[in-house]
């Protein structure tokens, strides 16, 4: 009896042995899996500069401490577009709107207005020689304007456009909306 179970003692201490060496043999594959990834998995977005010999497109990302040296905000609201001009610390440059450029009353709210008063708002920043090396795009609002002024920019100026945001405020259930309007 006493001969069974130490070959019982045995036969468990066997069986922890080989446990222990299979999870020290999956916990090394795991890791070397992990440093393999880290290794070809490429930075953050946030934080990585992309080079033209690593990727395809010759388009570098901003780092966390490199800043635009202009931002340009786009507020297109349902009846007007309205453009602003700032430098890095968000003082205004110049300003213009699609009723600036010539648009009265509901000819303000199209695609058209909005192209105008951005292609108005170029020819200012050339009459001010203002020298933008890397422009932050800062769009507002949902209204008709907001996509024919980008295109405007991509259309008539060599910008060097390094960020595009929305700042559109989107409320968590915030204010009760108006009653609804019966007709």
């Amino acid at each position: 009896m006493f001969a069974s179970s130490s070959s019982d003692q045995a036969r468990k201490n066997s069986t922890q042995g080989s446990t222990t060496k299979i999870i020290m043999d999956t916990l090394s594959k795991v890791t070397d899996r992990q440093e393999k990834a880290s290794s070809s998995r490429p930075p953050s977005f946030l934080t990585s500069r992309l080079l033209s010999g690593n990727r395809t497109s010759d388009r570098q990302f901003l780092g966390d401490t490199q800043t635009c040296t202009h931002n340009l905000h786009i507020h297109a609201s349902m009846n007007n577009t309205i453009l602003t001009l700032t430098d890095s610390h968000g003082d205004p440059i110049t300003t213009q709107s699609a009723g600036s450029a010539g648009f009265k009353k509901s000819a303000r709210s199209g695609p058209e207005a909005g192209y105008q008063a951005m292609t108005k708002l170029i020819e200012k920043v050339e009459e001010k020689n203002v020298q933008i090396q890397t422009l932050h795009v800062l769009m507002k609002g949902f209204g008709p304007g907001r996509d024919s002024a980008f295109r405007a920019i991509r259309a008539k100026t060599a910008w060097d456009i390094k960020r595009i945001s929305d700042t559109t405020p989107i409320p968590f259930n915030g204010c009760r909306p108006p009653k609804a309007r019966r007709l």
